[in-house]
């Protein structure tokens, strides 16, 4: 399955969904990977109280949902603090990954097509004062195809966490509620 965008890449405009197995370049037309790399979202919950412990779900460029789970070893980077992100960062924390699911294309074409929109929202952070509660959220990738790197875009928190992310775009929030929505049971 091959998904191109037309027009300019920040806007992300869906030109059509094509039917085929490569992934690259086609003509002018830039593939749906070149545009999205290979993470798009991420949801997870994060503890240090009780020793370090980092699980939850990411969704792929290809609509495939992988479950991960980490106890005692942290990861060398967190899920949102920093600016970008390599891909061999994503992939340390996503390590023991178990696929659990599949989302279709269509489905991944239009929540992909948000994130720009989510990026333009303020984000705010509020202090719970829950200790030990850890901090559960949600965020989508922006890929930089000229630089190979990942910028997260803070959609928002959920649940009982010690520091509540807000997201002000309509978009976000949007996507928080639809990753919720398919978030795998414990």
């Amino acid at each position: 399955m091959k998904i191109f965008y037309a027009g300019r890449i920040g806007s992300c405009l869906i030109a059509s969904v094509l039917a085929s197995c490569s992934i690259g370049r086609q003509g002018n037309a830039l593939a749906y990977q070149d545009l999205v790399g290979d993470f798009v979202f991420n949801c997870y919950s994060i503890n240090h109280a009780w020793g370090h412990q980092f699980s939850g779900f990411f969704i792929g460029h290809d609509g495939k949902v992988y479950r991960y789970a980490r106890r005692g070893l942290a990861s060398k980077t967190d899920p949102i603090k920093q600016a970008y992100y390599q891909a061999d960062e994503l992939l340390d924390q996503f390590k023991d990954k178990a696929l659990i699911a599949l989302i279709d294309p269509s489905t991944m074409a239009a929540k992909t097509a948000l994130i720009d929109s989510a990026a333009s929202g303020t984000v705010t952070h509020l202090n719970q004062r829950v200790a030990d509660a850890g901090q559960n959220g949600c965020v989508a990738y922006r890929f930089i195809a000229d630089k190979n790197l990942y910028q997260p875009v803070e959609l928002g928190s959920y649940g009982v966490t010690q520091i509540k992310t807000i997201n002000s775009s309509a978009a976000a929030q949007a996507l928080l509620q639809w990753l919720l929505s398919i978030r795998p049971a414990n």
